[in-house]
């Protein structure tokens, strides 16, 4: 494929045509191949349609080819193993090893006189060499030579796969969908099936992480699921033709005569790209199972200087057997579509083409084909769902797609779309005047290309796969940015299964994910919510799958919105603080399918921003249904079970790992299944978590940063079990050109400080380490500006000492990328030369747009007609306000300075005031516009000179009055008032209205007085007309009940004691009252202090106005508690007796009747000693008022 030109299938197919388009009415004589594939001249005459080689039938004598003397007979290789046993049938073998093989060992062995060397060094038969093996593809050449000087040469293709614990870990590598382990890929090509296998070749370039000479790269999967990568299987030509996209089909009967007799195998149809010298179709065959290749000696097949149209962009070819004609067809394009017949694959013959409305200037070509212009065509036929009808589905590139029929006319097959497809443009002359209106749109994502369905497949399926990738605005070679230093580029959508069904009166095609997916499901870890109500989402509605987190996923939806809502959906992939998200929703009232990623994380330069919409309809019972899979770098998204389908590419932060469902507008009701999908690369991976390798990405993917701003680098540690903590050193730092803002385990926010260039290091525990530069950019020193990169947009702007200068005719703009916001102060010094006008430009829409403002000074001839206005252009309404007359003198310089507020605009000339306008149509040009720039005009006569003038001193200070704002939400009690005062800047160009929606609830006056009124929730809204702008500022209010609440309080008192209750009151103010319910137990003073006097229960309670609590208090009785003693004891020794009092504050003692005393002692603290004699004694234990008695025996 033609990759370095635009892929814009609708748009910009002009790019994809630029080689031009010759169109006449007859074509050279082709050129007719013999079988063998030695070119001969034709001397034939060869009719209009007839662009043939020679079929296997053809007698033509064939030179014959002398071979060496001596070959290779035997292939021995020690560290890895072929692919097959050597035998002299196959001139190529693949050798697959792990990651720590290094190095090869190939014994070859030779029958005959030879000299052989092996990857360029000299060997002898049974000579080892050891050959050193790079991680990914290498080629190792044998070559014989023989005495007679003929040379035979066997390639070994060597895959080295890399660590799995570092490719299918790092950041951005999707979990199940596939990608190459490195480099770029692009197109996927040759899809088959074949013996077991599904084969999967695709755009491969090994050397980078961008587009370059393309080879085949390859894979093989027996479930569809799984994949497992091989040798590169087609590389460029040594003359620099590049492999661009084809297919594989499966020569059952051996057509080709490649296979022999009775024999079968692979055949790749593919185009050559030969630069300038245009695209021709080629093919190569494998005899096993696609392990290796061998291209045809007659190569090409089919020139483009064969072809009709006689059109250099020739290229795509898809082929398939056609059952009815009995032979194959291709379909090929590039630029206009076209469709060759053939018996044997390499004599083709043309059918019909589509680059014409009518058959002007091609002898019997179809008057009513339709006019397609793509690349990647496929052409395929499906069954209409529940019907006997069969229709033939027309993909053009996999972004849009047509429903016809294949059939002959005028003894030609042709593809006739259903009514309603045929382009009715005349402007052949001009490609890019082509538009798909006619067709539908396979993918509405951006993130869907080249799509090409898998040729032999088993049970008739038709299954497709993409590139999930576009290279709209550079996209794809963007996204090197993004995933590079993770050593890949490139993966593929899921594969989906292709049918027709009737939709709305009209045949469309239905896409649905392969059902082998079904088995990465995690059942047991499943999430699922049956018969569940979605509340309506408001700033404290739940979120019903707050508690999911996961990376990769699948979710099955069905929902069933109630009356009032507006959307429902999913926001997926989300992050902490909602810095992160993707949308995936559904428009209610407009029955649109939306994705959003403009917050998904790292943004590639050239993705799309904003809403990606499909119409889709509910049910008729109102229900819509939503299949949507989520992995580490895509959301791919199915509505109503394949009728539509979108992917876009994500690049979210590994953390960003939350869900949310959400409803707006009203409730929906849910049914909701969500699979953890397990990764296809586990059973590569060991487990390990020892760190591997540890990479390093900004969050914007730019390794700059500007003066005063911030950049953070964020650390990701191989594999994923590992320890993910990093130790961060910057080098280079000593002028300290950046500053450290805060740094973690895992990150480093740095802010640039002065220009220049830093190397920041993150180490891991086991001294792993990664640097990346970050540069400090500033302006150019030449100019004193604080803005940046500057575009031309119109003239000759050059940068020297003395600022930017133009020099040109006509209107000239220099624009700024600064986003500078819609209001300001800008200020700039010009001097002028010589010209009609000079100024500056605002609120510009781009910065390659002069969609904007003007202020300028134009005066060409200085004869005092000169004056000053500001206009809109590129647009608008024209002049606003009136203009001032001002004369300009060559050679003086003039300080600007123009006020941007809202539509007022104030502009001053050495600081005088010479405009003072209002834009009334503010609505109508440009009330908003982040860009500033210079302007300079000169008339475009002979005799009107150019414009010659400098500037300098450039800034910007923004104002802040473009952001109005009140309190978003704030909580107020019944009863209670607050101002919401919002922020209006200058009263006298600003003005604010209130009002509430349920002022039951809060009512708020014409001065922003808010007074609540009783409990709930309402929102009020505040307008604000400022500068001829008009905002609707929102604040939700919550009323409570006032109310009291008891913060200290004990729950039981003994009689006698005394405790502070203590109270709040919330909501309202005064004094609290106290209360006790039972006077005769305790007392309550009006402070709260709480004196018990006898056992029994209370209730206390404090109130302040309508508004009470209450505690109960149990009072008690004081009490001893003996927690160590004897009843009975021995005479002549010692005891230690212990109690416990409750309710009194005086300490225990302890003490004997005198009586007892002569039978032993006691201390106050217990202790009992007893004497020699034996009895009973009474012991008396004492606290304060409480007091008891035990009886103790002593033997």
């Amino acid at each position: 494929m033609n990759h370095k030109k635009s892929r814009v299938l609708a748009a910009a197919i002009s790019s994809l045509l630029s080689f031009g388009m010759i169109l006449q009415t007859a074509a050279p004589p082709p050129q007719v191949y013999a079988s063998e594939g030695i070119r001969r001249e034709s001397s034939q005459k060869v009719s209009d349609w007839t662009f043939k080689a020679a079929d296997n039938n053809d007698q033509t004598a064939v030179t014959e080819v002398v071979k060496s003397d001596a070959y290779l007979s035997g292939l021995e290789i020690k560290g890895g193993s072929l692919d097959k046993p050597f035998s002299r049938e196959f001139s190529s073998y693949s050798v697959v090893v792990g990651h720590k093989t290094d190095s090869l060992t190939i014994i070859p062995k030779i029958d005959g006189n030879a000299a052989v060397t092996v990857d360029g060094k000299a060997a002898g038969s049974g000579q080892a060499v050891t050959v050193n093996v790079k991680t990914g593809s290498n080629v190792f050449n044998i070559v014989v030579k023989g005495a007679n000087g003929k040379t035979e040469t066997t390639a070994v293709n060597v895959l080295r796969n890399s660590d799995p614990d570092d490719v299918y870990s790092v950041p951005y590598r999707s979990q199940y969908h596939f990608s190459p382990q490195r480099a770029w890929c692009n197109d996927p090509n040759g899809m088959v099936y074949y013996k077991g296998e599904y084969h999967l070749f695709y755009q491969y370039y090994p050397d980078d992480m961008i587009w370059g000479p393309m080879h085949w790269g390859h894979a093989v999967s027996k479930d569809l699921v799984h994949w497992e990568e091989l040798p590169i299987a087609l590389y460029p030509e040594s003359d620099g033709g590049a492999m661009f996209s084809g297919c594989c089909v499966v020569d059952k009967d051996n057509t080709t005569g490649f296979f022999g007799q009775g024999k079968e195998g692979l055949v790749a149809i593919y185009t050559q790209d030969n630069g300038d010298k245009g695209q021709e179709q080629c093919l190569a065959y494998s005899k096993d199972k696609g392990r290796t290749w061998t291209k045809y000696q007659g190569n090409p097949v089919l020139r483009w200087e064969d072809d009709r149209l006689l059109d250099k962009a020739f290229r795509d070819p898809k082929v398939f057997w056609h059952e009815e004609s009995d032979q194959w067809m291709m379909v090929v394009a590039g630029g206009p579509l076209r469709i060759y017949s053939s018996k044997n694959l390499k004599s083709w013959k043309l059918e019909s083409t589509y680059g014409k409305k009518t058959n002007e200037g091609i002898a019997d070509q179809p008057a009513d084909s339709a006019r397609i212009y793509t690349e990647c065509p496929d052409l395929y036929p499906l069954k209409v769902d529940n019907t006997d009808q069969t229709k033939w589905v027309m993909s053009e590139g996999g972004r849009y797609y047509r429903i016809g029929d294949l059939k002959q006319q005028n003894e030609h097959w042709t593809f006739v779309p259903d009514s309603g497809y045929s382009n009715t443009n005349d402007n052949i002359s001009d490609p890019s005047s082509y538009k798909n209106d006619d067709t539908y749109k396979m993918n509405f994502g951006p993130q869907s290309y080249a799509a090409q369905t898998y040729s032999n497949m088993p049970d008739s399926r038709t299954v497709m796969i993409n590139w999930a990738s576009t290279w709209e605005n550079g996209y794809c070679n963007n996204v090197s940015e993004v995933t590079g230093q993770y050593g890949f580029n490139g993966f593929f959508n899921l594969q989906n299964e292709l049918t027709l069904k009737q939709i709305d009166g009209k045949v469309r095609l239905v896409q649905k994910p392969v059902k082998e997916y079904e088995s990465l499901r995690m059942q047991q870890a499943k999430t699922e919510l049956k018969n569940a109500v979605i509340p309506e989402k408001t700033d404290s509605s739940e979120n019903l799958l707050s508690g999911f987190q996961g990376g990769e996923y699948e979710i099955i939806a069905e929902f069933t919105p109630k009356t009032g809502t507006r959307e429902v959906g999913f926001k997926l992939r989300t992050g902490k603080n909602g810095k992160q998200e993707t949308v995936v929703k559904y428009n209610v009232q407009d029955e649109t399918l939306i994705i959003n990623g403009d917050k998904a994380g790292v943004f590639p330069q050239g993705q799309i921003k904003g809403d990606i919409k499909s119409k889709i309809s509910k049910s008729a019972d109102g229900k819509i249904k939503l299949h949507i899979f989520v992995d580490d770098s895509i959301v791919e998204v199915y509505g109503n079970e394949g009728e539509t389908v979108g992917s876009l590419a994500v690049f979210p932060d590994a953390k960003s790992t939350g869900a949310e469902v959400f409803s707006e507008g009203g409730q929906t009701e849910a049914d909701i299944t969500i699979y953890p999908l397990k990764s296809i690369w586990s059973d590569k991976m060991s487990g390990s978590t020892d760190p591997a390798n540890v990479y390093l990405n900004t969050e914007t993917a730019s390794s700059s940063v500007k003066l005063g701003e911030t950049t953070t680098l964020n650390s990701t540690v191989t594999p994923q079990k590992a320890e993910q903590k990093v130790s961060w050193s910057i080098a280079g730092n000593s002028g300290k050109k950046v500053s450290i803002v805060k740094q973690d385990a895992g990150s480093i926010t740095l802010k640039g400080e002065k220009q220049g260039t830093v190397i920041v290091k993150a180490k891991t525990s086991n001294g792993i380490a990664r640097t990346m530069e970050i540069q400090v950019d500033g302006e150019d020193e030449k100019l004193n500006s604080n803005l940046s990169g500057w575009n031309s947009v119109g003239g000759q702007w050059t940068l020297d000492a003395n600022g930017y200068n133009s020099n040109h005719k006509d209107n000239g703009f220099l624009i700024s990328s600064t986003k500078t916001g819609s209001d300001y102060i800008y200020e700039a010094d010009v001097t002028y030369q010589e010209g009609n006008a000079v100024g500056l430009f605002f609120r510009g829409q781009s910065p390659n747009s002069s969609k904007g403002y003007v202020v300028n000074i134009d005066d060409p001839e200085h004869k005092g007609n000169g004056s000053t206005r500001i206009f809109t252009f590129g647009g608008g309404t024209g002049d606003i306000g009136s203009r001032v007359k001002y004369t300009l003198t060559p050679g003086a310089t003039y300080h600007l300075k123009l006020e941007v507020r809202g539509n007022k605009f104030k502009f001053y000339i050495n600081d005088s005031l010479k405009l003072n306008v209002t834009d009334r149509n503010i609505k109508k040009n440009y009330a908003e516009g982040d860009y500033v720039g210079l302007y300079a005009f000169s008339g475009t006569g002979e005799s009107d000179k150019n414009i010659q003038a400098s500037y300098q001193n450039i800034k910007v200070t923004p104002l802040v009055v473009g952001n109005p704002s009140v309190r978003e939400k704030m909580e107020l009690y019944s009863g209670q008032s607050i101002q919401l005062a919002a922020d209006l800047g200058e009263d006298d160009y600003a003005a604010a209205y209130y009002e509430s929606s349920d002022p039951s609830v809060a009512s708020v006056d014409d001065d922003g007085k808010v007074t609540a009124k009783r409990s709930g929730t309402a929102e009020l809204t505040t307008k604000v007309t400022y500068y001829g702008r008009t905002v609707y500022l929102k604040t939700k209010i919550t009323v409570k009940t006032p109310y009291v609440s008891i913060t200290s309080a004990p729950s039981s008192m003994y009689e006698g004691q005394s405790a502070n209750i203590s109270a709040k009151a919330t909501g309202v103010s005064g004094n609290i009252v106290w209360k006790v319910d039972n006077a005769s137990c305790a007392y309550i003073s009006s402070s709260g202090k709480l004196t018990a006097k006898k056992a029994g229960k209370i209730t206390v309670t404090a109130k302040l106005k309508n508004y009470s609590k209450t505690v109960k208090v149990t009072i008690k009785k004081p009490y001893l508690k003996i927690t160590s003693y004897r009843k009975t004891v021995k005479r002549r020794k010692s005891y230690r007796f212990r109690a416990k009092a409750y309710g009194t504050s005086k300490s225990v003692k302890w003490s004997l009747s005198s009586k007892s005393k002569k039978y032993a002692s006691i201390s106050k603290g217990g202790k009992l000693t007893t004497k020699s004699r034996k009895g009973t004694i009474t012991v008396y234990i004492r606290s304060g008022c409480v007091r008891k008695t035990l009886k103790v025996k002593i033997k």
